[in-house]
């Protein structure tokens, strides 16, 4: 009895046709969805200092944006779509090192100043 069921196991494939064309499916899916939801050009870049929001710029206009700080000064600049941090008196520099940011829901954080620049949709702004 034992070895009937061992010669079934043996003799079957592993991966059926259909068990293939579900798994081609969902990854087919899980990318598109990634690419849809998360590959979205943000609107305007948020402005947080010490947990508090503080003002909203829109990324299609250029500008730079001086801020006094904890720590002194700092400065990002909005050009092309993308918001950047230029100068900032801070020890570590990880925020002038993010680089350009443009996509919904990325941030650059200066921690050392308590600063928060987030990119949102125009579906997340409350008007």
């Amino acid at each position: 009895m034992n070895i009937d069921k061992i010669n079934i196991v043996k003799n079957s494939k592993p991966i059926k046709i259909w068990d293939l064309s579900i798994l081609i499916f969902v990854v087919t899916v899980s990318v598109v969805a990634f690419f849809l939801l998360f590959n979205q050009k943000g609107a305007v870049v948020q402005l947080w200092i010490d947990g508090k929001y503080i003002s909203d710029y829109n990324l299609n206009h250029t500008q730079s944006i001086e801020l006094d700080v904890h720590l002194g000064h700092m400065c990002f600049s909005i050009s092309d779509g993308k918001v950047f941090v230029v100068h900032a008196d801070c020890d570590d520099q990880i925020c002038v090192r993010m680089g350009e940011i443009d996509k919904v829901n990325q941030t650059i954080v200066c921690s050392p100043n308590n600063v928060i620049l987030r990119i949102v949709g125009e579906s997340d702004l409350d008007f």
